[in-house]
């Protein structure tokens, strides 16, 4: 059986993951680019449901969600946005691999307990 190859590209806002992406995509052949940035953006019109509101705001605001900002918000704001993204990317990794299809997936919200 033939694996697929799915790359998984994580950091901070701002280091260069979707330009990296882009790179290691051409440099394996790789048609499929996902990026977190465009994810969270599909989601953000289902924010009107209480499991998904944390999405309508940015990753530096998620911890509203929360309360006052504190350094224990700021942190459930990020899992909060987490859980859900992770969700979203399992379940594609999932179809990735059961259609044989490689890809390229970057994103801020890569937490590995979530994996």
């Amino acid at each position: 059986m033939n694996h697929p190859k799915i790359v998984l590209i994580g950091g901070i806002p701002g280091v260069g993951k979707t330009s990296i992406a882009g790179e290691i995509a051409k440099a394996l052949d790789i048609d499929i680019v996902l990026s977190g940035d465009y994810l969270r953006e599909f989601i953000r019109p289902f924010g009107d449901y209480a499991k998904f509101s944390v999405m309508s705001r940015s990753v530096y605001d998620a911890w509203t969600s929360f309360g006052e900002r504190n350094r224990e918000n700021i942190v459930s704001g990020f899992l909060a946005q987490s859980e859900i993204m992770n969700a979203g990317i399992s379940a594609i990794i999932r179809r990735a691999v059961g259609n044989g299809e490689d890809m390229v997936i970057e994103q801020l919200h890569f937490v590995p307990s979530q994996r």
